[in-house]
């Protein structure tokens, strides 16, 4: 291996050193003017880049403005908004001849951009706080609406609803005290849906209620009504006394139900009272008929035995208030017999004008004793056999004779203080 050196230093001297120095440095200032006409074209190329990036950030800066001024909420910003289009409009009117305009004028736009995201938070701010205010304006409304339901008749007739109004009333609060639009935005629209449905089915509720407290009222007054009628008439009152007084008792219950609201058992009670009241008024019109057919059993008998004696008999009849037929028949206008048909009782007779007879013997002893009622009495007796079963009785003192006629012709006797009577067949 050579241990020479590969390299060594070589020195120009004369004509030969001095056109090499002038050839290095022609290179060098060529090389210096390449690279200066690069810079010039980089500078101007960038200058040209941003003076594009200028113009396009101006247009979309302006047409961002433009939204925000078209917005109905611009007008409480438009001190700021003035702000901003007067910068906007001098960027755009800057010719940014340099690379020291153009970047000033993107730095200035850069705070536009800034200031334009700050607008348009206060645009949302504003929107929001607009929003806000008509939720609450919707909600007061609401709430006023709500404070004039009838919590009585709420809690009674829809309980469940009347419970999640009141959880979304104290709901809504909180959530617009938290600004939270979307929450309460849902939170009063159910609020308003809860309390339309509400209103309805308790406005139903209580229409369903009045119209059956109504109908229980008027099946009250009809029924008291009816017993009224009853106890005015004299003939049936008669016979249902003691039965009117009963159910006059039971009818002072039905307003207590009515004012409890035991609609059902007023209609119960009603029905169950207008039918005794039935079976009461069938009843004593069977009693009235009754009574009728004997007056005009007694009357034919009694004219049959006036007839077979010759005797004018004329007759007027009235009606106790103890609801008895009494019947007078005159005779030969001196004499008369009553007779009073009861509602269950015997036939009352009492003889009027009547004498007792005597014939006294030449010693004044009593030959012969005879009341002219007994002769009557027998009569009767014998004719009205014929038409039925009679339970007859005389009211007033006895005399002998009558006493031996009830003896003589009584199957069955009853006896009283001042009467007799007799059973006819």
């Amino acid at each position: 291996m050579s241990s020479s050196p590969k390299y060594s230093n070589v020195n120009l001297v004369g004509d030969a050193a001095s056109a090499l120095s002038n050839a290095v440095t022609g290179a060098c200032k060529q090389a210096a003017d390449l690279w200066e006409v690069w810079r010039e074209n980089r500078r101007a190329e960038r200058l040209r880049g941003e003076q594009a990036e200028v113009a396009a950030g101006c247009q979309g800066l302006t047409e961002a403005l433009r939204l925000i001024e078209a917005a109905d909420e611009a007008r409480t910003l438009g001190p700021a908004i003035a702000g901003v289009r007067q910068r906007l409009d001098g960027c755009a009117a800057d010719q940014a001849l340099d690379l020291s305009a153009s970047g000033s004028l993107l730095r200035e736009m850069r705070e536009i951009d800034r200031d334009l995201t700050s607008l348009r938070r206060q645009l949302e701010a504003v929107r929001l706080s607009r929003a806000l205010d008509g939720v609450a304006q919707r909600f007061a409304v609401l709430k006023a609406k709500a404070k004039q339901l009838d919590r009585r008749d709420s809690e009674r007739f829809d309980p469940g609803a009347f419970k999640t109004i009141t959880e979304l009333l104290s709901a809504i609060d909180h959530r617009l005290a938290a600004r939270n639009l979307a929450g309460g935005q849902a939170a009063v629209t159910d609020l308003a849906h809860q309390l339309d449905v509400h209103v309805q089915r308790v406005q139903s509720s209580r229409d369903v209620l009045e119209q059956r407290h109504r109908q229980s009222q008027e099946a009250i007054a009809g029924v008291t009504d009816r017993h009224g009628a009853l106890c005015s008439d004299v003939a049936l009152t008669a016979h249902l006394r003691n039965d009117l007084n009963g159910l006059q008792r039971e009818l002072d219950i039905l307003p207590k139900l009515l004012a409890g609201e035991q609609f059902d058992n007023v209609q119960l009670q009603v029905a169950r009272l207008s039918a005794a009241m039935d079976r009461l008024a069938d009843k004593a019109c069977q009693r009235i008929e009754q009574i009728e057919k004997q007056k005009a059993i007694i009357t034919l008998v009694m004219e049959t035995v006036a007839s077979m004696r010759g005797t004018i008999l004329t007759g007027s009849q009235q009606q106790s208030e103890t609801g008895t037929r009494v019947i007078m028949f005159r005779i030969d206008g001196r004499r008369a017999i009553h007779m009073e048909i009861g509602i269950d009782g015997p036939i009352k007779i009492r003889p009027e004008g009547f004498k007792h007879l005597q014939r006294l013997g030449p010693d004044d002893t009593v030959e012969k004793s005879c009341d002219e009622f007994v002769e009557w009495f027998e009569r009767f007796q014998q004719a009205a056999s014929y038409r039925g079963e009679f339970d007859l009785r005389w009211d007033g003192s006895p005399t002998p004779e009558r006493s031996q006629a009830a003896g003589r012709r009584t199957t069955r006797e009853h006896v009283k203080p001042q009467t007799q009577s007799r059973r006819t067949h």
